[in-house]
């Protein structure tokens, strides 16, 4: 990223790999948190809906408000070692977040996101970026 500007972009994705929501592009210095807050993602989930973050999301507060359940791969922080319980939940929640990647890397693909995006497309950045993801969602999905 040195030496180049970047743009961060929210998106969720569903269990069947279909993209749910694109927020629109900030620039690289935010916070994930501060995405999530400014886009008021939060806002569009039901109550009681599970919600998988990585661990720099720090929402657990503002899902609690909103009963939504936010899953959070466990850390090691203190121990030595993972108890069985947690290794079983970070396999778990391994096997989504890998779907997760895949469907971000398909986006990834097109071609006019592939490179740098040149300066003169930054206007449009948030709607290349949403047309990409829909005809992501066109797709086979990615789940076997």
């Amino acid at each position: 990223y040195k030496h180049h500007n970047t743009a961060k972009i929210l998106i969720s994705v569903l269990p069947n790999s279909l993209i749910s929501y694109v927020s629109e592009p900030y620039t690289g210095r935010i916070s994930d948190k501060a995405i999530v807050n400014e886009t008021e993602f939060l806002d569009t989930l039901p109550p009681y809906c599970s919600l998988m973050t990585d661990k720099g999301f720090n929402i657990e507060q503002e899902c609690a408000q909103k009963s939504i359940h936010l899953i959070i791969p466990p850390g090691r922080r203190g121990t030595s070692q993972m108890t069985e319980a947690q290794l079983k939940k970070t396999a778990h929640i391994a096997k989504v977040r890998i779907l997760v990647e895949q469907v971000i890397r398909r986006v990834k693909t097109f071609q006019i996101l592939s490179n740098e995006v040149q300066i003169s497309f930054l206007p449009h950045l948030n709607d290349i970026v949403i047309v990409c993801c829909a005809l992501s969602n066109l797709r086979k999905p990615i789940m076997k």
